[in-house]
């Protein structure tokens, strides 16, 4: 994840901070478990779950805050939110709390309140600026409209989970309850972790995503905008970028123009084992030059481009009235899917409708 996202980095930190946040506690409390397991006590302690939620609650809105926002550096206002966690840090973990049945009911009730606060001051937040945007103002990414409601679906079972744990914690339950309640934690974890893993392109940030947004020109045609950042200045990373780049400074455009060649007329990329080292070879230039543009001059990796083309191309072949003798699947392998459920994904990601919805939303350009 740390090695993946390439703009908004405070947006990304957020998320990388809460799945390690996550990963930490889960590992904690495996050790400590197994030490148990063996008669043994982990000399560092166990970090309790509600230190654990008490730290992400804050995490979580601060990453929807920032989803609209395109920064680089922290605002001093986020860390207000982190004073509570920090203050109460050392109590939460303390064996007199932990004793104490009185503490623990009044700490349930503010506790459902503290994170009440952060799921409304979420849904707040997300409402008017992503998910019911006004005719008046910018429409957001569909990608970014998705993932903010997926994360927050997964924030609102993660709250019903933190209810069951809290109320199942003033009785004795067997050790079958136990599991079920840590083992529903685990599950939540693991749908926001694959969700991230599967779909890289969250992490280029809303400000880069309205870059490769696809958008329809005034004869309905699609059109990619802004893949290419011929007017970067960047910084290379290692010598042999900065070699690569004093000898082909003057010919990118041209390179760039050859890729888009191949990929939006020649169609390389219906080949479902199209590779990058295949795509050097048609263009008839080394690999390393190929991977230098991809990572200096372009919004998204070679791998996301492949499947921005195989959905531009699909969509194409939608308006031109593909279904009427062909089936989604057959249309998702023939733009160079392995299967349809990727294809659907990409799409519905790309796009922002199903190729159903979007086939009956442009099927007059064909009439």
């Amino acid at each position: 994840m740390t090695l993946w996202f390439k703009t908004n980095r405070i947006l990304n930190s957020y998320l990388v901070f809460i799945s390690s946040v996550l990963c930490f506690y889960l590992i904690s409390h495996g050790l400590t478990k197994w030490y148990l397991a063996q008669g043994e006590e982990l000399a560092l302690g166990q970090v309790t779950f509600n230190q654990t939620v008490f730290l992400l609650a804050p995490a979580v809105y601060l990453f929807f805050k920032h989803l609209l926002i395109d920064s680089k550096f922290p605002i001093k206002q986020d860390f207000i939110y982190f004073i509570s966690p920090i203050a109460f840090w050392e109590y939460l973990g303390s064996e007199p709390f932990l004793a104490n049945t009185k503490e623990h009911i009044v700490f349930f009730m503010l506790f459902m309140a503290y994170m009440l606060f952060f799921v409304w001051k979420s849904y707040g937040y997300l409402k008017p600026r992503i998910w019911k945007v006004k005719a008046n103002e910018i429409t957001v990414d569909p990608i970014v409209k998705n993932l903010a409601e997926y994360i927050f679906i997964l924030l609102l079972l993660f709250f019903v989970h933190l209810f069951i744990y809290n109320f199942a914690s003033f009785y004795q339950l067997s050790q079958t309850g136990i599991l079920l309640i840590e083992a529903s934690l685990l599950g939540i974890f693991l749908l926001g972790y694959f969700k991230i893993i599967f779909s890289p392109i969250l992490f280029y940030g809303s400000f880069r995503l309205n870059k490769m947004r696809y958008v329809s020109n005034s004869s309905q045609n699609l059109v990619i905008h802004h893949i290419w950042e011929t007017n970067n200045n960047p910084t290379y990373s290692t010598p042999k970028d900065s070699q690569i780049a004093s000898l082909i400074q003057d010919k990118i455009n041209l390179y760039i123009e050859k890729i888009e060649h191949l990929a939006l007329q020649k169609h390389v990329f219906r080949n479902a084992e199209y590779s990058i080292s295949d795509f050097s070879k048609d263009l008839n230039l080394p690999k390393y030059y190929v991977e230098f543009l991809f990572k200096y001059y372009s919004a998204v990796s070679f791998n996301e481009y492949k499947k921005i083309i195989r959905v531009y191309d699909a969509a194409q072949l939608l308006q031109e009235n593909y279904l009427s003798t062909n089936t989604l699947e057959s249309l998702s392998k023939f733009v160079g899917f392995a299967s349809y459920n990727p294809f659907l994904t990409n799409f519905k990601e790309i796009i922002g409708n199903t190729p159903i919805e979007y086939h009956k939303k442009n099927a007059h350009l064909t009439q």
